[in-house]
Order: structure tokens, then C-alpha cells, then sequence
């Protein structure tokens, strides 16, 4: 079969097989592993030789460094430092000591170097499939989260001096420890050379050439440019004698820089997904299931040694870190697996000649399970955690310093508890100082916590959807809990556990979507300020100021529709089929309702809307008067009105609006009064 036919079966296969993981609720890396597994060699054989999708495999890989530069800039690893370099030391060298450990009792046969490398190739997880899986579950912003976000971070850095130490511990160079010192010294100087090099081509030159490529304003051109920056870099790392790859990561993290680092990941990123999928079913495809299958035994063992041992670590890397016993524990489940780079790694270990095919067999069938369990096993996590936290055990639960709550908390009464700490948080807090209100804040990442503590601020670090975290920051005492955090997951989890803590409290929560609203509502939120909604809503008012409708009537308009829950934008038939009241003028050009109060002082108090006579003056009709909670329709005309009655009013635009002054005292009133009817 020639090359196209097979990329056409294959990306058939490879559909049908994600679309299937999808329902189930499998990530889609986990889904073209199984797609290459039954489309391989050792499966259905509905393509025999993998080498031919070996370079669009490659290629894959080299846009994942690439992008993985691209997204993790030194300014961003900045912010998640200690959670990285923490964390992630501790993760990696803990990993490979006990695995080392793990292969000198259970595999004596094997050599040192071997040891070293393999367990340092067990050091890694999957970025593709956690990250996947954190977002979907919206765990991505809660401590859990940006902990294992930091290590993964710190994993994918250090594949770059994995790659490069692959051959000195293969013992390519020959000559005893001089021979490895001569290698290791060649191999800094190659490594100097490249980043020179790249520094000199990327800070100099890119820059004016990206620069004139986006002033064309050309997609096309741009990421043509983009491509060959990459490829560039990639193809000079592969000609000193390194990866393709490693290359391609310090393209992308000199890029990322620059002014021009997410466009250039909005350009790649599509190109990626598709080359990734391509490298995922090329390593299933070499997993080989006769040989598995012989040896169900030992696989199952690694399986679950590598899923016991990673998990301990982990959870011991989540403890350094500074999370409590729950949240590590998480970070520990959700790293589990192995890495897509472990494979990468591990093919360059085969062609070395440091990692036999029989262990390499092994390794790559026990990598596959345990990314076929992850999200099954963060699931259960979620449950182990929610137990523990139940347990109330203090020393367990608290962690370091800064998740103790500051000094003073449990005397708070009536407080505000704002839960994040990033632009809204942030703004939250400043407004509750210039007005001397109480507050505590509730934050997710270490290194902001130390930061604002040092700033003096009353914030402390945890997970704002554990009960015992709320009942610290008193939860039941407070009188409002701001959610300013963006992940939509994450605040309907803190609703709920808040509402179930204090049924009185005020919770107000913010969310990117308006299709979250209802839902936050049902969970028990009392006011939700939708993200989309509100940018939505001021370009709404600009264009009408374009047009030139009057800016009170705008200001009307806007108000209206966040007084109704946002409904409007989405609805415009009530459940009778009947157009909504209120929004006539949305359908009949020219003619508008009003409702507002009658104002103390104003032409109307004391006189009766016969004495007004607006319809036979104005042809404006009052259709409804709202006094003391009766609503009264029609109204009675000879009834003198009294200031706080509330009328709705119909009829054309400019006499509405000259009705309007009848029941103001002034322009400020009137605006007072729309904004207070009923």
C-alpha cells in the first residue's frame, strides 16, 4: 500500500478511535496510542512498516519542544519557580534514586549506566495527558494543579540534558573516565556553540525579520517564517551532532521573548496537535503485543511499580513544594504515568546501545498502561483527598507556614473572603482597604502567598474547595465570598462547598462563560458576573454610541439586562411564546418602555395622571403602577401619585423621554430612579 493510502487508513483508525476515548472520557494521547497499537504491526497490521510515518512522528516532536518554548518563557517559569525547581528536584532525583534501588534488586544482570539511564527515563510524566486532563477537570488553577503544572515544567527542561548525556552514559566515547570527561567537555562546548549561535540568530536577526513579516499582515508568510526559525535551529543542533529537538526548544524559548511568542504559538499549535497525534500512534505502534503478552507477568509488575513509586514521589515532591498531605497526594496520582518524552528518550537509549530491546519492550508496554489509567486513577484520587480532609488532622492537612491562616482570622466577623489572587483578587483586595473592610484571601500559588504575605497583606495558601481550607478562612462567620478565579470548574466546586458551609453567606463568583451562569446560580451563587458577557456588553455600548442612541437609554439598556440575569442576550420568547416584556424596543424601531420611580419634588408628586393628561399631551400611555407591593392595572387616573410609586410607561422614543422629566427632580434623579424601579 503506498505512503498516502496508509496516512488515509491510519488517520481514519485514529479518528474513530479518539472519538470513541472521547466518550468514555479517555485523553486523546491515550487514544492514538490505542490507535497505533491496533493499526501496527503487532495488532490488526493494517500498516506494517511504521518507519513510514517515522518522519511525520518526528517532525511532531519537534514542534512539541518548539511550543513547549514557545509557552514557557523564563519570564513565565519566573512566577512558578519554587513550584518548578522544588518540586521538581525533588520528583526527578527522588524517582530515579528509588529506581535505581527498585533495578539493582530486581535486575542485577544490568549495568550501572543502564540503571541510571532507565530510571531517570521512569523520572518523567505526560504533559500532553495531565495538562489535558487538569483543565477538563478544572483543577488546572487549584493548588494540585499549579503543582504539578511546576513539575512538568521542570521534567520537559530536563529532557534537553537527558538528550545530551544519552551518549555519555551509552560510553560512546571510549577511554575510561577521561574518555567521558573529553565527552562531556566536547558535548558543553557543541551545547555553548548551539545556544551562541541561536542567541546570535534569534535576538539579532529574527526579531527585524518577524517584524517585517507581520507588518505584511501575511498569516501565511508569517508562519512560513516561524517554520523555518524552528527548522533552522533544529536542523544547526542536528548537525553539531544533538537532537533535532533540542534545537527546536531553544528556538521557541528565544521566540517566546520576543513580541512575537503567541502569535507564533497561534500559528504552530494547530500543525502540532496534528504531528503529535502522528507520534503517539508511531509509538503504539511499536509496542508489541506477542511479546506482552508472554510476558503479562513482568509488565504488570513495572506497571505497577513504576504507577506505586511515582506516586510516592510525587506526593513527596507536592509535600516539598508546600502542600498539605490532600493536594500532594494529588499532585502524586496526577504524575503517575510515564512521559511521551520517556519514549523519546528511550528510542535514543536503543540506538545508543543502553537500553536492550527486551527492556525497552517492557518499559514501553508498562508506559502504555499507566497512561491508560491515569485519568481513572486521578479520579479516584479526588476521593482519597476529600477523605483525607475529612480526617481533620491539622499537621497533616496544613502543610508549610504560609497555609496557616494569618494571625487574626478566627476573630473576623462580617469579613470578605476573596478566593484567588490574580487581577480580580488583586483588585478585590485594594478596594477593601481604601474602604477599611475586613478581608482574607484564599490563594493557590506558594510563591504569591510569600510574596503577599511579605507585602503584609491576609492572605494564605490553600484550596478553596476543601471544607476544612473555608472553615479557616471562616467561612461561616464572613458575610461575602468573592470566586475571582477564571477556571469555570474550579469556582462551581468552590460554590457548592461554600453554599454547603454557609447557607447565608453572599457568593459572589466570576466566570469566563455565560453558559455557566445558570449552573453557578443552581450551585448556589447569589450574584455571577460572566467575563464573556461583560465584554460583550461594552461592545454593545460602544456600537450603539456609534449610532448615536441616546447614552441614557444605553445606560438603561445595560442595566436592565444585568438586573435580569443576562437573560436578554439569550432569550427573547418566554415560555408562552410571547415576546418579553420590557424589550419592545428591540422589535418595534421608534417606540420604547420605561419603567421608573416617581421622585420626591418632582412635576409629578402630589398630582394625579389625570392631571398629567401624558396621553392626550405626549401620546404616552402608563400601563402598570407599582405602590407599597400592589400593582395596580390599569392605574387609577384620578389617584394623586406619591414619591416612591414605580409606573411603566409606553409609547414613541422622544416623548417617553420628555414624559420622563415629569417624575424627576433632576437629571441625577432621574438616572436614580431607573436604576432603583422594580
Amino acid at each position: 500500500m503506498d505512503v498516502l493510502g496508509q496516512l488515509v487508513l491510519l488517520i481514519c483508525a485514529a479518528a474513530a478511535v479518539v472519538f470513541a476515548c472521547r466518550m468514555a472520557r479517555v485523553p486523546t494521547g491515550v487514544g492514538y496510542l490505542l490507535a497505533g497499537i491496533l493499526c501496527g504491526p503487532h495488532g490488526l497490521a493494517l500498516i506494517r512498516d511504521p518507519h513510514s510515518i517515522e518522519l511525520l512522528a518526528e517532525l511532531g516532536v519537534v514542534l512539541l519542544l518548539f511550543t513547549i518554548g514557545l509557552e514557557f518563557s523564563v519570564k513565565r517559569l519566573a512566577t512558578i519557580k519554587r513550584l518548578a525547581l522544588g518540586g521538581g528536584t525533588v520528583q526527578m532525583l527522588a524517582t530515579a534514586a528509588l529506581g535505581i534501588v527498585v533495578l539493582l534488586v530486581l535486575w542485577p544482570n544490568l549495568l550501572l549506566r543502564q540503571d541510571v539511564f532507565i530510571a531517570f527515563l521512569a523520572s518523567l510524566s505526560s504533559t500532553a495527558v495531565v495538562l489535558k486532563l487538569l483543565k477538563d477537570r478544572g483543577e488546572a488553577d487549584l493548588p494540585h494543579g499549579n503543582a504539578a503544572l511546576g513539575i512538568l515544567i521542570f521534567q520537559d527542561i530536563a529532557v534537553v540534558p537527558l538528550m545530551l548525556l544519552t551518549p555519555i552514559l551509552a560510553g560512546t566515547g571510549g577511554g575510561g573516565f577521561l574518555g567521558v570527561a573529553e565527552d562531556l567537555l566536547l558535548l558543553l562546548a557543541k551545547a555553548g556553540l548551539l545556544v551562541g549561535l541561536t542567541l546570535l540568530l534569534t535576538q539579532r536577526l529574527a526579531p527585524a525579520v518577524l517584524t517585517r513579516v507581520a507588518r505584511t499582515r501575511d498569516r501565511e508568510l508569517f508562519l512560513m517564517a516561524v517554520a523555518a526559525l524552528c527548522l533552522g535551529v533544529a536542523f544547526l543542533s542536528w548537525k553539531l551532532g544533538m537532537s533535532l529537538a533540542l534545537g527546536a526548544f531553544l528556538a521557541g524559548l528565544v521566540i517566546a521573548e520576543s513580541d512575537y511568542g503567541h502569535q507564533a504559538v497561534a500559528v504552530v499549535m494547530p500543525f502540532h496537535d496534528l504531528f503529535m497525534s502522528f507520534f503517539f500512534i508511531s509509538v503504539g505502534m511499536l509496542l508489541d503485543l506477542h511479546f506482552m503478552a508472554a510476558n503479562i507477568g513482568i509488565v504488570l509488575l513495572t506497571a505497577l511499580l513504576l504507577s506505586a513509586g511515582k506516586s510516592l514521589t510525587g506526593t513527596a515532591a507536592g509535600l516539598a513544594a508546600g502542600l498539605g498531605l490532600p493536594a500532594a497526594l494529588l499532585t502524586g496520582l496526577s504524575l503517575f504515568q510515564v512521559g511521551e518524552f520517556s519514549f523519546i528518550l528511550a528510542q535514543g537509549g536503543v540506538a545508543a546501545g543502553l537500553l536492550p530491546v527486551e527492556a525497552y519492550q517492557i518499559f514501553l508496554a508498562a508506559a502504555v498502561l499507566t497512561m491508560i489509567a491515569t485519568p481513572f486513577v486521578m479520579s479516584a484520587g479526588v476521593r482519597m483527598a476529600r477523605a483525607l480532609r475529612r480526617t481533620r488532622l491539622p499537621g497533616l492537612l496544613a502543610g508549610h507556614g504560609l497555609a496557616t491562616p494569618p494571625e487574626g482570622t478566627e476573630r473576623l466577623q462580617g469579613h470578605l473572603i476573596i478566593v484567588g489572587f490574580g487581577p480580580g483578587g488583586r483588585q478585590m483586595a485594594q478596594a477593601a482597604e481604601l474602604w477599611r473592610l475586613p478581608y482574607v484571601v484564599v490563594e493557590g500559588n506558594p510563591d504569591t502567598v510569600r510574596a503577599e504575605r511579605e507585602a503584609g497583606r491576609p492572605i494564605f495558601f490553600g484550596d478553596a474547595t476543601s471544607e476544612h481550607i473555608l472553615e479557616h478562612a471562616g467561612v461561616t462567620r464572613a458575610r461575602a465570598v468573592a470566586v475571582t478565579i477564571s477556571d469555570p470548574a474550579a469556582c462551581r466546586g468552590i460554590v457548592f462547598a461554600v453554599r454547603d458551609l454557609a447557607p447565608e453567606v453572599l457568593i459572589v463568583a466570576r466566570t469566563p462563560y455565560l453558559g455557566d451562569v445558570a449552573e453557578l446560580r443552581r450551585l448556589g451563587a447569589d450574584e455571577v458576573v460572566a467575563a464573556e458577557y461583560e465584554a460583550s456588553a461594552e461592545v454593545l455600548a460602544r456600537v450603539l454610541a456609534a449610532f448615536l442612541v441616546p447614552e441614557e437609554e444605553i445606560s438603561s439598556f445595560i442595566k436592565e439586562v444585568r438586573a435580569e440575569g443576562y437573560e436578554m442576550l439569550r432569550k427573547t420568547v418566554g415560555p408562552d411564546g410571547n415576546e418579553r416584556a420590557g424589550h419592545v424596543e428591540l422589535y418595534l424601531p421608534g417606540v420604547r418602555t420605561l419603567r421608573l420611580t416617581v421622585a420626591r419634588g418632582s412635576a409629578a408628586d402630589g398630582r394625579s395622571l389625570a392631571d398629567l393628561s401624558l396621553r392626550k399631551r405626549l401620546q404616552v400611555t402608563v400601563l402598570a403602577m407599582r405602590r407599597d407591593g400592589e400593582v395596580l392595572m390599569p392605574p387609577p387616573p384620578a389617584r394623586p401619585l406619591a414619591p416612591g410609586d414605580v409606573l411603566l410607561l409606553v409609547g414613541a422614543t422622544g416623548a417617553v423621554n420628555e414624559a420622563r422629566g415629569l417624575f424627576c427632580a433632576s437629571d441625577r434623579t432621574c438616572e436614580a430612579a431607573e436604576a432603583t424601579a422594580p
